[in-house]
């Protein structure tokens, strides 16, 4: 068995021990925006510090957010700018069979022309995109 030794446990222990645990920052803000902090923590019934560092986390989970959602939004914009190139491939891929198969001049008109509408979609930059 093992013989405990004994750790006398002074003021400045215990203060030593606390600021290795915890690190204080100093902050500037002005009147307004200390007035508010204080008005939001007594309304969630929360500390001073404790506000303050639930807004912090909050911001960086929001910037991740915000990083996510462009992310969704250039994903959505290069899908459909990829959907708008595919029915322009099919569309041209019906008009040169109609051609070869010498279709009627009407449809091959109206695939030429719906090639050209796809074709001034995808300069504009809509792409199918909502």
């Amino acid at each position: 068995m093992r013989k405990l030794s004994k750790i006398k446990v002074t003021p400045k222990v215990v203060r030593e021990s606390q600021e290795a645990l915890r690190q204080q920052v100093r902050v500037r803000l002005d009147p307004g925006m200390l007035n508010r902090l204080v008005q939001e923590s007594d309304r969630h019934a929360r500390t001073f510090n404790g506000e303050v560092r639930l807004r912090l986390e909050a911001s960086f989970e929001q910037d991740a957010r915000r990083g996510l959602e462009a992310i969704c939004t250039d994903l959505r914009v290069a899908w459909g700018r990829f959907a708008t190139r595919f029915l322009r491939m099919e569309l041209a891929d019906e008009l040169a069979d109609a051609v070869l198969q010498g279709g009627d001049s009407a449809r091959i008109r109206a695939l030429a022309q719906l090639i050209v509408e796809q074709r001034n979609v995808e300069r504009r930059g809509l792409g199918g995109v909502s």
